[in-house]
C-alpha cells in the first residue's frame, strides 16, 4: 500500500502502488477481510471503484500553487465549457 486515507464521504481510501495494483490486493481479500472485520465490524465490503472523479496532472508550474491553484481550476473550467 501506498497510502492509507479517509473520503470526504468518511469512507476508507487504500492507495496501491504501481507493482501491487487494486485488482492485485483485491485478490487477496480472503487474506486481509477477517483483520478488517475483526477491528471494525461496520465496514461492509470492500470494493474498487470503477468511476474515477479525481485526475492527477503532471508538470503544472509550481508557480500555479501561490494562489492555491485558483488560476489553474479557473483555466480548467474556462477548456471544458463549466
Amino acid at each position: 500500500m501506498a497510502r492509507v486515507g479517509i473520503s470526504k464521504r468518511n469512507n476508507i481510501v487504500i492507495t496501491t502502488t504501481k507493482s501491487y495494483t487494486a485488482d492485485q490486493f483485491l485478490e487477496v481479500q480472503n487474506e486481509w477481510w477477517p483483520v478488517v472485520q475483526a477491528n471494525w465490524p461496520e465496514i461492509q465490503k470492500a470494493e474498487k471503484p470503477i468511476i474515477w472523479n479525481k485526475l492527477v496532472v503532471y508538470g503544472v508550474p509550481v508557480e500555479e500553487a501561490s494562489d492555491g491553484f485558483e488560476n489553474f481550476k479557473t483555466k480548467c473550467k474556462e477548456y471544458n465549457g463549466i
